[in-house]
């Protein structure tokens, strides 16, 4: 069936169906409707997603915040680092045991000066283990944690709050929605760390 002339309903209808925002079956139903050659219908539909091609070329351009880029490399590091670990140097497996060794694995940067190697992520939860290698001079900005994280420093000194520097040997435990100030180390270091792949700037 083909319309004969315009209607509220028609144009509400033919605008969602532009936008994707009607139900399953509603894009089903008009999508066949549009089929049957409908010329009305077809006409609203078209003006719609040329009004939103336009809308893009319109909006001012926004520069993200650093916040975004860090949150971005360091997902992309969780996610891209296991895989690259087994194309590069599979670590040994066995049915019950995985063994990495010094030399096996990715390093990816998390931000300038900062890197990380995921040794583990946890399928079901999410919670990873990894190494993280700072730089002498190099900080990661302030942060909430989502879900507990903990730390063991194996090398280096880190500053994880005013007065707070931790050697190697010593431990950090962080609970879950704490907001952790800047930590920064000035010589350089190396901890271990088993967080969620969830980071929150504030």
């Amino acid at each position: 069936m083909t319309h004969q002339y315009h209607t509220d309903q028609l144009r509400d209808t033919a605008t969602l169906y532009a936008l994707g925002s009607l139900s399953a079956e509603e894009m089903q139903a008009f999508a066949e409707h549009l089929s049957t050659g409908c010329p009305l219908c077809a006409a609203e539909v078209q003006d719609v997603e040329r009004l939103v091609g336009l809308l893009g070329y319109n909006a001012p351009a926004v520069q993200p915040p650093p916040a975004v880029r860090t949150r971005l490399l360091a997902n992309l590091a969780l996610e891209a680092a296991p895989a690259a670990d087994t194309g590069q140097s599979r670590p040994d497996m066995t049915a019950d045991f995985v063994y990495i060794r010094a030399s096996e694995g990715r390093w990816s940067e998390f931000s300038p000066g900062v890197m990380v190697k995921v040794l583990y992520t946890d399928p079901t939860t999410k919670r990873s283990t990894a190494l993280v290698r700072m730089a002498p001079g190099t900080r990661l900005p302030r942060h909430q944690h989502l879900a507990v994280e903990e730390l063991f420093v194996l090398q280096g000194d880190c500053h994880i709050a005013p007065g707070q520097v931790l050697q190697a040997g010593d431990y950090f435990r962080a609970e879950a929605n704490s907001v952790h100030g800047m930590t920064f180390t000035e010589a350089g270091t190396i901890f271990l760390t088993l967080c969620w792949n969830e980071f929150v700037t504030s």
